[in-house]
C-alpha cells in the first residue's frame, strides 16, 4: 500500500471539508440558538480544531502538540445520528434489532464468564492429569 497515506489524507480533507459545511450550515440555521446546547458545543469544538490541524497547521508542516485524538471524538458526531432511528416509523424493525441487540449484551458477558470458567476448569484438569506425563523424561 504505497498510497495508502495518499488516499486517507485525501479521505481526512473530504471529511474535514464536510464536517465544516455541516457546521456552518447549523450556524446559518440555528444563529446563536445552536450553541445553547452543550453537544453542539463541543461538536463545533472538535470540528474546528480537527479543521485546523488538517487545513492550516499539516500545510505549514507546524506540529501543535497530538491533537489527532479528537478525530475519535469525530465518531461521537455519528452516533447522533442514531436518533434519526427513533423517530423514523420506517425504522421500526431495524430499532427492534438494535433493542435486542443491547439487551443481550448481559447474557452475552454472563455467558463468556461461563465459558472462561469452564475451560479455565478443563485446562486444570489436563494440567493435573498430564503433569506426571511432562515430568517424566524417560517416557
Amino acid at each position: 500500500w504505497g498510497s495508502a497515506e495518499q488516499v486517507f489524507k485525501a479521505f481526512e480533507i473530504g471529511f474535514g471539508i464536510i464536517f465544516i459545511l455541516e457546521f456552518l450550515l447549523n450556524v446559518y440555521a440555528f444563529r446563536w440558538n445552536y450553541f445553547t446546547n452543550v453537544l453542539n458545543v463541543v461538536d463545533s469544538a472538535i470540528v474546528l480544531l480537527t479543521s485546523l490541524e488538517t487545513f492550516v497547521l499539516q500545510m505549514l508542516s507546524h506540529t501543535f502538540g497530538n491533537i489527532s485524538f479528537l478525530r475519535v471524538l469525530r465518531l461521537a458526531k455519528f452516533t447522533r445520528a442514531l436518533k434519526i432511528v427513533r423517530t423514523m416509523t420506517m425504522f421500526s424493525k431495524l430499532r427492534i434489532l438494535l433493542q435486542t441487540v443491547a439487551f443481550s449484551v448481559g447474557s452475552f458477558f454472563w455467558s463468556m464468564l461461563l465459558m472462561f470458567f469452564l475451560m479455565l476448569m478443563g485446562t486444570i484438569f489436563l494440567c493435573q492429569m498430564l503433569h506426571d506425563f511432562v515430568i517424566d523424561e524417560g517416557a
